[in-house]
């Protein structure tokens, strides 16, 4: 721990013997001799700490379930979940949760938000019976939390249920534009507008064909946006890309050869318009040789034609996972997720053509059929690693992973 109290540099101290730890033997910088002390003073460290003890302090932020995250330009985290209603919070520069949750409606599940150019959060969830049979909207651009607008019901996007919306703002356009999937092989899209006025109001609704929930983010010049899900009736990821007026306009596969089996899928985007992508397997299709790991692409190796970077195994086929991506402030890529064959929570970051899974929380389990919800998620900070939330029981927790000063 107290390699991370003060300023470390990257580079200076490498864990060379392979235990986890930044100790004196390991430290190359100048400022470091074979005194252990000298490596935890501060000057030097290891760039990303392989070593669960190393995580971020675990903050309890909320009593709820659900919770969902993002970051503003500030690379503050700011968080949504559900507790008979859907509630939010942040945590300031200085490092303070708002005293008081602020409850955005009395009623909901499955909120997702999105920070745009302005730092002004929007936010989607699901309400209804079963499932979920409507989809709702609210912002706080302007003055204020707006009224909740309810946008999509399965009257209107003719599916049986309304689940796991997301949501992205078009860059300097009074537009914001979701997306829920409707009924397993199909998702709607509604463009919103109207964002600042006091109550928002529909647009256009549009209904397209892949499946099982699409992640949902900006393209590189904020004119559009991008999914990623799986193709119909198949076993590999697509990323769409869409106009702000929901025009498909082409589409490339994320995942090659029928090798990797998926179904919930999602996507970050860089400042330099490079998309990352990843998805949670589940071996459904029994039929099908089931490779069932953790997978990673982004736009420079589909565009190069490269396959997926496979990891661990994270279920035993028969399991449902939830898995989530994020990239730092450096470029480097994180996923989070839980696994189908042991208990916990977990997270895995690139490094080259690797994904190293280390142990995030090792108290989780999946609450029964319920699990592909209740994942970690994670958004970037203002330098190195990411901010995590996740749920135990009914707690909500934050914490850091890869930061190097806490």
């Amino acid at each position: 721990d107290a390699c991370f109290s003060g300023a470390c540099c990257s580079g200076d101290c490498i864990d060379q013997d392979g235990d986890g730890y930044g100790t004196g033997e390991d430290c190359l910088g100048p400022d470091c001799d074979d005194d252990d002390d000298a490596c935890f003073s501060g000057d030097c460290c290891p760039f990303v700490c392989t070593d669960p003890g190393c995580l971020g302090e675990m903050t309890l932020i909320a009593q709820g379930t659900e919770p969902a995250l993002g970051s503003d330009s500030q690379g503050n985290p700011h968080v949504v979940y559900q507790d008979r209603g859907i509630w939010y919070t942040f945590r300031n520069a200085s490092g303070e949760w708002l005293a008081s949750p602020v409850k955005l409606s009395g009623f909901g599940m499955d909120a997702r938000l999105f920070l745009d150019e302005d730092d002004d959060v929007h936010v989607v969830w699901s309400a209804g019976g079963g499932s979920g049979n409507e989809g709702w909207y609210t912002n706080n651009v302007g003055e204020g939390w707006k009224e909740p607008v309810m946008v999509c019901d399965v009257d209107q996007s003719g599916g049986d249920r309304v689940m796991l919306g997301r949501v992205v703002k078009i860059v300097d356009e009074d537009l914001v534009v979701a997306v829920w999937n409707v009924g397993g092989d199909e998702e709607v899209f509604v463009a919103i507008r109207n964002l600042s006025s006091t109550r928002p109001t529909v647009l256009r609704r549009a209904n397209h064909s892949n499946i099982w929930p699409p992640g949902l983010i900006l393209d590189e010049n904020g004119s559009g946006f991008k999914t990623i899900a799986r193709n119909f009736r198949g076993h590999n990821m697509v990323v769409s890309e869409f106009g702000s007026d929901l025009a498909l306009q082409g589409s490339a596969m994320a995942t090659s050869g029928g090798m990797i089996e998926g179904e919930c899928a999602s996507g970050f985007r860089t400042p330099d318009g490079i998309g990352h992508y990843t998805g949670s397997p589940l071996g459904e299709d029994l039929t099908k040789p089931a490779v069932d790991h953790l997978w990673y692409n982004n736009d420079e190796r589909i565009g190069s034609g490269q396959p997926a970077i496979v990891g661990e195994a994270i279920t035993d086929g028969d399991n449902s996972n939830w898995s989530e991506i994020c990239v730092d402030a450096t470029g480097r890529a994180y996923l989070v997720h839980n696994s189908g064959l042991e208990p916990g929570l977990f997270f895995t970051y690139r490094e080259a053509d690797q994904l190293l899974t280390f142990t995030l929380d090792v108290n989780y389990t999946v609450p029964p059929g319920i699990g592909l919800r209740y994942g970690p998620m994670c958004s970037s900070t203002s330098s190195s690693g990411v901010h995590v939330v996740y749920q135990l029981g009914n707690d909500i927790y934050h914490r850091t992973i890869g930061v190097l000063t806490q």
